[in-house]
């Protein structure tokens, strides 16, 4: 795609210019007989207008009166793909989360995961099925206060009614005892089924009394009860072309925007689309009006040129709407004589528009931006320039208010003074995959950035995985080795020579892992993991390395996750409630005793104990949250950043945190809190492994013990 010409905005946002734009393009994701991308540039600024001769390398605002995108401000959320842009400060930020709702004040967050979890599901049959998690987070502390499961499958968009008594869901209930509808239904906050829809019921929204509209065929309807799905007709679009689909209500609940779709790709192709305009109409059935088309030529040649204006959306104040012109995605796949699938991915020149509510109807692109018109959104891409972003609008779009960040509090973290890592005490422990088959212990003295190797393991079928772990003292080493049948558990010690060889599966039990392994700090012999209980469950197991001998094992609860204590304690974790154990009281693979600790109130994933106070750090909803081992004084490290941050570990004393966050390791002050970080500069609070020096840390590695 050559360079396009589009209108482009001054710093003032009202004297308009025509600039030469250029298009960075996307990397398309091939999957064997799916094909998606983002297209039209896809999200997270592909086109880089011009800036008035303003830097924007450090990130500076363009715009310096005003924020990122003038007086227009909020979270405007690409919800199937779990993430937003915040509209003053134009951050892109990621949740780890199949897809994400706000709420209509922005308060809090309803969260969608897939296949969370597999089990039976105690319905006529009792099949064992993937559940999904619908879970309702609160945006300004981070923590779940509602969160139940459904089995399989749900569809969004998930939408909180304004009181927050009840969610509104497309549900398909077809593996429940063969019921095959898939309907909207409506749930309390608990999981509570309160009412079912019929299946002729398409697209819809809250209106601000906690009533639906909602599409039926070429209608739009209103609730005239709460939760009666009984309707009073808006209007009747029957005799204009196309259906009504993706309504989103006005904030004071006057105006309904809404597309008419005439045409959309089918679920299996290559390319992706929806063509339509924007409508609006007042709920009382008056004031019918077209609201955008595109400007575009039509090509009888071509199937992809027909007008393609998607996903309007109200601003949180009513004063605007978002909209999206010209997106396609996806691109055309074929086999080549080598039996290679190829693929010439599509590569549009979409934007995502905002226009005054009160706009005369628009065609898009515009031929001109003015003030009474349409101008683009603008986000800050990489290396924080500032780009038009196109926002995928065959997702649910969904614009919520801003909400206040909560402060950054860096801490005792060191002050950034030249030295490598800031002088953090210690060394850290990797695991790094050579050419030559091999793979090398490497060791990392943070204080200098010296890598040195401990130890190199000449043996071709180990490799790095999340299951792999090293010693406390950095003299042993474990790997999970897969063999069809034949798994084991490899030991070696500081000298590359192995200690063990332990057969995972045997004719008395299968003791596959579930999670990484874990050496006791006190007792090198004594090693832990998360195992497949074969019920749809796990397991926990406890093996002597010195005997052989299986000490302990837990199989009463479904564990998400272990840690050691310095004192050579073992705490389990089902969901978010802790146990822990005293392995030393356990005389035989019997169930040892386990304490009750707390209930953190949502899954806790990969925690990690403080070798000083006993402190848990632990990663939930993509967050760093530290708790004590009472349950007191539970506080979050990290808030919400461009993607997750996880795998926790303590420094020797006690006072700092390293977190795996994007492939990247940073480290914060274990007193820090909402912390945020980030690939570049941009991170507060923390910093990236590395900094002060040349070291990075290689691709093929992972990251084990400090």
């Amino acid at each position: 795609m050559t360079d396009s010409e589009h209108p482009v905005l001054d710093k003032d946002f009202y004297t308009m210019r025509i600039a030469p734009i250029t298009l960075l393009l996307p990397t398309p994701l091939l999957l064997l007989s799916l094909l998606s991308a983002c297209g039209g540039g896809g999200s997270g600024g592909p086109i880089q207008p011009a800036n008035d001769g303003q830097s924007t390398a450090t990130g500076e605002n363009p715009y310096p009166n005003l924020s990122l995108n003038g007086t227009v401000t909020g979270r405007v959320f690409e919800t199937d793909d779990a993430r937003y842009i915040d509209l003053e400060t134009g951050e892109m930020v990621r949740l780890p989360v199949s897809a994400v709702y706000p709420s209509h004040d922005g308060q809090y967050l309803v969260e969608h995961r897939e296949s969370a979890r597999f089990m039976p599901d105690g319905g006529c049959l009792d099949f064992a099925k993937w559940f999904d998690r619908i879970s309702i987070r609160d945006s300004v502390t981070g923590r779940v206060t509602d969160e139940f499961e459904l089995s399989e499958s749900v569809y969004g968009p998930v939408r909180l009614s304004p009181d927050g008594q009840t969610l509104a869901l497309v549900w398909d209930k077809s593996h429940v005892c063969y019921d095959t509808d898939a309907a909207l239904t409506i749930f309390s906050p608990e999981g509570e089924e309160i009412v079912r829809a019929s299946d002729t019921v398409g697209s819809y929204d809250w209106l601000p009394d906690n009533r639906l509209v909602f599409t039926v065929g070429q209608k739009i309807g209103m609730e005239v009860e709460r939760n009666s799905f009984r309707y009073r007709t808006v209007v009747d679009m029957s005799d204009v072309p196309g259906y009504p689909s993706r309504l989103d209500v006005s904030p004071d609940g006057s105006q309904i925007l809404f597309e008419m779709v005439t045409r959309t790709s089918l679920w299996l192709a290559g390319v992706h689309y929806r063509d339509a305009t924007v409508w609006a109409v007042d709920v009382d059935g008056t004031n019918l009006r077209q609201v955008a088309t595109s400007s575009r030529e039509d090509d009888p040649d071509s199937d992809y040129d027909d007008p393609q204006v998607n996903m309007p959306v109200w601003s949180p104040d009513g004063q605007s709407i978002l909209l999206t012109e010209g997106f396609t995605s996806g691109g055309a796949v074929w086999v080549d004589y080598n039996y290679m699938a190829n693929v010439l991915p599509i590569i549009g020149d979409s934007l995502t528009y905002v226009l005054p509510a009160d706009a005369v109807a628009q065609t898009l692109p515009p031929a001109q931006y003015t003030a009474d018109g349409a101008r683009p959104l603008l986000s800050l891409g990489s290396g924080s320039r500032v780009g038009a972003v196109t926002v995928d609008p065959l997702s649910p779009v969904m614009w919520a208010p801003a909400y206040p960040q909560p402060e950054v509090t860096s801490g005792s973290l060191p002050a950034l003074d030249g030295r490598p890592n800031r002088g953090l005490p210690g060394s850290m422990a990797f695991l790094a995959d050579n050419d030559d088959g091999t793979v090398s212990l490497v060791s990392v003295e943070l204080a200098t950035s010296t890598p040195r190797t401990l130890t190199t393991i000449e043996d071709s079928e180990l490799e790095i995985s999340s299951y792999t772990a090293v010693a406390a003292d950095n003299s042993r080493s474990a790997y999970y080795v897969y063999d069809y049948g034949d798994d084991s558990l490899r030991v070696y010690d500081s000298a590359g020579d192995m200690v063990r060889d332990v057969a995972l599966i045997t004719g008395r039990y299968d003791y596959t892992p579930e999670s990484a392994f874990h050496f006791s700090p006190v007792n090198n012999d004594l090693i832990a993991w998360v195992h497949d209980d074969g019920d749809f469950g796990t397991g926990v197991i406890v093996l002597n390395l010195a005997t052989m001998a299986f000490v302990a094992r837990w199989e009463d609860l479904d564990y998400d996750a272990i840690a050691w204590t310095a004192e050579g304690d073992l705490l389990l974790f089902d969901e978010g409630r802790a146990y822990k154990s005293i392995v030393d009281g356990a005389t035989s693979a019997d169930f040892a005793p386990l304490q009750n600790l707390f209930d953190f109130g949502e899954a806790i994933s990969l925690p990690a104990v403080s070798p000083v106070n006993g402190d848990v750090a632990f990663s939930a909803g993509g967050q760093l949250f530290v708790i004590s081992q009472d349950g007191q004084n539970p506080r979050r490290v990290i808030a919400p950043s461009d993607g997750s941050s996880a795998r926790p570990v303590w420094s020797p004393d006690g006072n700092f945190i390293s977190v795996e966050h994007r492939g990247n390791n940073y480290f914060v002050a274990a007193d820090a809190q909402n912390v945020r970080l980030y690939e570049d500069h941009r991170s507060m609070g923390g910093f990236q492994l590395g900094e002060g020096s040349t070291y990075s840390q290689p691709d093929d590695s992972r990251r084990l013990s400090w």
